[in-house]
Order: structure tokens, then sequence, then C-alpha cells
């Protein structure tokens, strides 16, 4: 019996994978030739949505931006997933939270199929009991708050029976987790500011890793 269960964001949460993205990213604008952007704007795709955040930086139709997404998986799937690195003390942090019997699983706007062969390649299968993210075409379970619907689902958990947390970079992350009545713990060492994670209403933030060591066990009985 596990004292509860935390879900975690992958991109910006548990690795950082700035290169990898910017790169695909990179590759998909020059082979598309779409407007070239700076590293900023470049990052604003890190944690949201790929396909809303393509639409609204380039305004293209559904259909050019299915033909990007798998422009960007052409480089992605093959070099830029591999492109990783863990945050400093993350897999004591999980090795930590694991220890005290707490269930852990991957929630990501990521395609699922990219995400568990991140978790592999970092080698982080043996922390978490499930990985759950969004559909390869990124537009049928991309959304924070139905990939956390959906690994809910799958687990067999209910935000009314269980204790449950999230933890993320990003709004989407926070408020895809009230949108599932879960509290969310903000990290400010990802992609997102303190400023957006307080906005939505992040219960809590931390500035390292291994604060969530303290900070989830109290979540988790909010």
């Amino acid at each position: 019996m596990t004292k509860g269960t935390i879900l975690f964001d992958l991109d910006g949460t548990i690795a950082d994978s700035q290169t990898g993205i910017l790169n695909s990213l990179e590759y998909m604008i020059e082979e598309l030739a779409l407007p070239t952007q700076t590293t900023a704007a470049l990052l604003k795709f890190i944690g949201p949505p790929l396909n809303e955040t393509i639409m609204a930086t380039f305004g293209l139709d559904e259909v050019a931006t299915q033909h990007a997404i798998k422009t960007f998986q052409a480089y992605y799937e093959p070099t830029g997933l591999y492109q990783n690195e863990l945050y400093p003390g993350m897999i004591q942090t999980l090795a930590d939270l694991q220890a005290q019997d707490y269930q852990l699983a991957i929630a990501t706007s990521k395609p699922e199929p990219f995400a568990k062969k991140i978790i592999a390649h970092l080698e982080l299968t043996p922390y978490f009991s499930g990985v759950y993210g969004a559909s390869v075409d990124e537009t049928t379970r991309v959304k924070k708050a139905d990939v956390i619907t959906y690994a809910l689902n799958t687990m067999g958990l209910s935000a009314q029976s269980e204790s449950l947390v999230m933890v993320g970079d990003r709004q989407n992350d926070i408020l895809g987790a009230k949108a599932n009545q879960i509290p969310a713990v903000g990290v400010s060492y990802g992609y997102g500011s303190t400023a957006e994670l307080k906005k939505a209403g992040a219960l809590a933030i931390v500035a390292q890793p291994t604060d969530l060591v303290t900070v989830l066990p109290k979540a988790l009985q909010f």
C-alpha cells in the first residue's frame, strides 16, 4: 500500500531537454522555410502542447501543423530525444520518495513512446510505475489535463479517494492538475517562471529537485 501517488512532468521537471527540442525546432524551421525564431521564442515551445505553439507562432492551419510536427519528429525521434540531461539531485530525489513508499509516474504532453524512450535512456525506468503521455499525432491527447486524466484512469486512481499531487514547471502542469481536482507543486528550475507558477495556483514552488522530498509529502496531505 503506497502513501500516495506523485505525477511528474518530464521536460523542465525531471530533465533538461532544451538542446534536443531546440535542435529539432531549428531543423523543422529550416526544412519548412518557416520564419527564424530567437532562442527565447523557441524556449516557449517547451512544455505546452506542440501543435498549439506551432499554430500560434507560425499561423499554420491544422494540416500544415501536422506536417510540421512530423518534420520536427523526423529529427527528434532518432536524435533530439536523447539530448537530455537529468537535473542535479534528481535520482536521489526519486530514490528518496520511492523509499518513503510513494508511487511515482510520468504525465507529460510529449508523445508517450518518446517519453518512455527518454525515461529508459536516462535509466529511470525502475523509479516509475508508469509513463503516460500524449498521442503520437499530438492532437487527440495532448493537453496536460487530458494526459493526467488518462494517467489516473490507467492506474485506476481517483482524486476523490487517493492522495495525489502533480509536479511541473509550467502553468499547464498546474492548471491540468486543478482540472483533475488534485494539488500541484511547481518547480522554478525548469522553463516556467515563479510568477507563472504562482498565477496558475501552485500549492508550493521549489527551487531544486531535492526540496521535493520534504515538500511533496506535505502537499499529499492537502
